[in-house]
């Protein structure tokens, strides 16, 4: 359900590019601030609605503890424990409950109790260094994605001369190819494993975003040259397929976290994820500095750079799982 979610999620975020381009079409395809301001204060309106749904929430209507039951191999783990919960798989591939009883169907096993087995079912190391290392790859693929995401409409206006228009369809194009990408990480991740599948997707990732570094390497505008980046037919798919890979797997990420994290200590994790939102806005700041100094290009390295980083830490959580 996480990931149906999550892809439901990005979609949703393709509907801001696509008004943007019907604003721009309508209005005119300019960088002039009449433009921008009216396309700026169309996206405010547009998200008042989606706000005032948020009213229309209730409390006594949450799941609780049973929405945060893990889901597909943390069952698999269960059923060599003690007191075993059968599952089964519907047709589209989601797990659920059966039966919720013990070994020897005596009395039911609340949701609370099926978490702490499922999360007991892991070696203490794990438990100590899995979410601790998930932590810190969110901090520093936050903190380097927060570094460039905000200036890619800017680069692609200065750099690869794209006009409005343009540069809104890479980015309806950008949500389509997370969306996809998001669905063949869930298919990948039950057959070879979850940190293998965040590996497999984040390593291309980083690459191409060196490779857009490389792209400005050996250029001099003044003698006539101009860095690969100029034409869109080269950077625009580069930048796509990047941005897909590096955000396919947060679904994958956050049921790995659930399986070695107790309910009751959930909370605490959660708070720290604001302060990685937190540092995903305020690592901008950074990134406008070296783009002022160093260019787009020394920006990109450095967020690969951070991001690879994070992807090592990643690794040695799947050599805690393995354990």
């Amino acid at each position: 359900m996480n990931q149906y979610k999550y892809t439901t999620r990005i979609l949703g975020s393709a509907v801001g590019p696509l008004t943007s381009i019907l604003l721009f079409y309508l209005i005119g395809n300019s960088w002039s601030m009449t433009e921008l301001k009216t396309v700026f204060v169309s996206g405010l309106l547009v998200s008042i609605p989606s706000i005032l749904m948020l009213s229309l929430f209730r409390d006594d209507k949450a799941l609780g503890a049973e929405s945060d039951i893990a889901h597909t191999n943390s069952y698999a783990r269960l059923e060599e424990q003690e007191t075993p919960v059968s599952t089964d798989e519907n047709e589209n591939g989601d797990y659920h409950l059966l039966e919720n009883t013990t070994a020897n169907n005596a009395s039911p096993i609340s949701y609370e109790d099926q978490d702490d087995a499922i999360v007991k079912s892991h070696s203490p190391s794990a438990l100590y260094w899995v979410p601790r290392l998930l932590a810190f790859s969110d901090v520093v693929l936050a903190l380097a994605s927060g570094m460039t995401i905000k200036f890619f409409p800017l680069f692609f206006k200065e750099e690869t001369l794209l006009a409005p228009i343009e540069v809104n369809v890479v980015f309806l194009t950008t949500s389509i190819g997370v969306a996809i990408t998001s669905v063949l990480a869930r298919i990948v991740a039950p057959r070879i494993g979850g940190v293998r599948t965040m590996i497999a997707f984040y390593i291309p990732g980083v690459l191409l975003l060196a490779g857009m570094y490389c792209m400005s390497i050996g250029y001099d505008i003044k003698n006539g040259s101009v860095p690969l980046w100029r034409n869109e037919w080269v950077i625009v798919p580069v930048f796509v397929l990047r941005t897909s890979l590096m955000n396919c797997t947060p679904p994958i990420k956050k049921a790995i976290f659930m399986e070695h994290v107790p309910i009751a200590k959930r909370g605490r994790w959660s708070a720290f994820e604001s302060l990685t939102r937190f540092g995903w806005s305020g690592s901008a700041f950074i990134g406008g500095l070296c783009v002022d100094k160093y260019g787009y290009g020394a920006t990109f390295l450095i967020t690969a750079c951070l991001q690879a980083i994070g992807v090592v830490a990643i690794g040695i959580v799947g050599f805690f799982i393995d354990q």
